[in-house]
């Protein structure tokens, strides 16, 4: 009777040691692919930060990053007797870092037909080139105030996620304190102001990716990036010199991640060499002192960096 009871108690010892020892293995497979979940929607919370703080400061010089739309026409034609004639748009070409590049190609073609009363209605589609670049149009303040309370909507769950990292929590402080100054100044219409605070803004971003980040190609961009937008806010003040020195260290910052041997493996090479060169026509265009010269190289470098997130 001792020893049947005695067995049952092994038994039992034996399966409760079996399902402890199951739920402490899971849990230490689990605890590196929770981490790395995490660090992944990180990740995708910085560059929505990134895509939305971009916007608001660009949005001061009614900058648009290079984007295209269908539009559509009707063209109508008399029909002759051996002949077609059709309509046909013509491309234009936007130069890239010395790299010559179709920005709008011969897009359009025929794509549907209506006979009436010997005349002929053609529908063409064709791609444009939406949006370009004026630094001397007036900001869109209301928009842009929109903007920034969608900002800030998002922000109060991104920092949530921030907390359970080991970012510095004085750090995710200052972007809240500096996302209210962001909006103070927009609805002040402070131009100068804004460009500076959300230039401060962005500056946060590489430190939320932290020392150890999940992707070292995104977080050396978004350093770049954040550099130039330094540059983009001194353009208010036409301070040149501080202008230069934000370049210089944007390209401090671009020429390690052009000397990681690791590089030659990344998917990304063709864009971060394409950047590379884009950014030192940037930083050769600024002896002009010219700032029409400088939103043009502006524009196509943070296009080219955008490519590579």
């Amino acid at each position: 009777m001792n020893n049947k009871f005695m067995n049952t108690i092994m038994k039992i010892i034996v399966v409760i040691s079996m399902i402890i020892g199951a739920i402490f293995i899971a849990l230490i497979f689990a605890k590196p692919s929770q981490a790395t979940d995490q660090k992944e929607k990180i990740d995708k919370e910085i560059i929505y930060l990134d895509t939305k703080i971009l916007m608001l400061i660009n949005s001061l010089n009614n900058i648009n990053l290079q984007n295209y739309q269908v539009s559509m026409s009707k063209i109508e034609e008399k029909n002759s007797s051996n002949e077609e004639q059709s309509g046909s748009s013509s491309g234009n070409k936007e130069s890239m870092g010395g790299m010559e590049e179709e920005a709008s190609n011969e897009s359009s073609k025929t794509t549907g037909t209506e006979k009436s009363n010997n005349e002929e209605k053609i529908t063409v589609t064709k791609m444009e080139l939406e949006g370009g670049n004026s630094g001397n149009s007036e900001p869109n303040w209301k928009n842009m105030q929109s903007e920034a309370e969608m900002l800030l909507q998002a922000w109060s769950t991104i920092i949530l996620d921030l907390y359970k990292t080991d970012v510095n929590k004085d750090e995710i402080l200052n972007f809240s304190t500096t996302l209210d100054d962001v909006i103070v100044n927009l609805n002040k219409k402070d131009k100068t102001m804004s460009a500076m605070y959300m230039a401060k803004l962005y500056s946060y971003l590489p430190k939320f990716l932290g020392e150890k980040p999940n992707d070292k190609v995104l977080k050396t961009v978004i350093e770049t990036k954040s550099h130039i937008i330094n540059a983009y806010a001194y353009i208010e003040t036409d301070n040149w010199d501080k202008i230069g020195e934000e370049t210089n260290s944007a390209s401090g910052v671009y020429a390690e991640l052009m000397n990681d041997v690791d590089l030659a493996k990344d998917q990304r090479k063709y864009g971060i060499n394409k950047s590379y060169v884009l950014l030192e026509e940037f930083k050769n265009s600024l002896g002009t002192k010219n700032k029409d010269v400088f939103y043009m190289k502006y524009k196509n470098l943070i296009e080219g960096l955008d490519w590579i997130e």
